[in-house]
């Protein structure tokens, strides 16, 4: 790396390095809009595992939570319990329009969308680390960049190179990103089913949140902060007596 005088800046070989994959869920659905996913250090040994899931299920598919059935329930289950034994942490930003709702008077609705990203990671990045964001693609208009728009609002909001690069993918070229998919999607059918009433938590969808629930420590998937568990409410304050996040090893390390 270079420094601003042009002189050369040593990272040291153990600096914090996460891989955060991101996506969304409720993009037509305002009022339970959430952009949600995991944060890892192990990114190989996660999607290894992950691999080894798919091959002792013979699931060659691109895993979707809207598609989730009873047919993959036990397949949801082994991607819970893979992402419980990594050193993934969950994260997520939900849109609460009774709270604040970046979509109202936005120009255009991808830059809402960014936003919310934004602060995603922004809560999301510990003040010595350096990110990579991988986030599932959405339609901008020509010669907009959702990633570039996230990666230069993360690193303007902290003055300083916390998010090396951010690319958007489509979420079939990646298995680390149907998680994305999966975190994101059940926090949001938390959200509903806790709200409205809608979904039902003996279906497939309510067994597969419960189980990431529990499995990460937060039953119901609210707002909530700790080594393991990032979850909060676009525009809603935290308390002052939370304890700020850990840097969080790998379990192999």
């Amino acid at each position: 790396m270079v420094d601003r005088d042009g002189g050369h800046v040593d990272v040291p070989h153990n600096y914090p390095c996460s891989t955060v994959f991101l996506d969304e869920s409720g993009i037509k659905a305002r009022d339970r809009f959430t952009v949600g996913g995991i944060k890892v250090r192990a990114v190989g040994q996660l999607s290894r595992a992950v691999q080894h899931v798919r091959d002792e299920h013979a699931f060659r598919d691109e895993f979707k939570f809207t598609t989730l059935n009873d047919g993959s329930l036990d397949f949801a289950y082994d991607l819970v319990d893979v992402l419980g034994r990594s050193d993934a942490q969950l994260i997520g930003c939900v849109v609460d329009p009774d709270v604040f709702d970046p979509f109202e008077g936005a120009e255009h609705r991808w830059l809402a969308h960014a936003e919310v990203a934004s602060q995603l990671l922004i809560g999301s990045t510990n003040r010595r680390e350096l990110i990579t964001a991988l986030i599932d693609g959405i339609t901008t208009p020509r010669g907009c960049s959702l990633e570039d728009r996230v990666r230069s609002r993360v690193n303007g909001k902290f003055k300083a190179t916390s998010v090396v690069s951010a690319v958007c993918l489509d979420s079939k070229t990646n298995d680390l990103l149907q998680l994305a998919d999966l975190v994101a999607s059940a926090i949001a059918f938390e959200r509903r089913r806790i709200r409205t009433g809608v979904g039902s938590p003996s279906s497939a969808k309510g067994k597969v949140a419960a189980r990431l629930g529990v499995e990460f420590g937060h039953v119901g998937l609210h707002d909530g902060r700790s080594a393991r568990y990032n979850v909060a409410t676009y525009g809603a304050k935290r308390s002052k007596q939370t304890t700020p996040l850990r840097i969080v090893p790998s379990r192999s390390a």
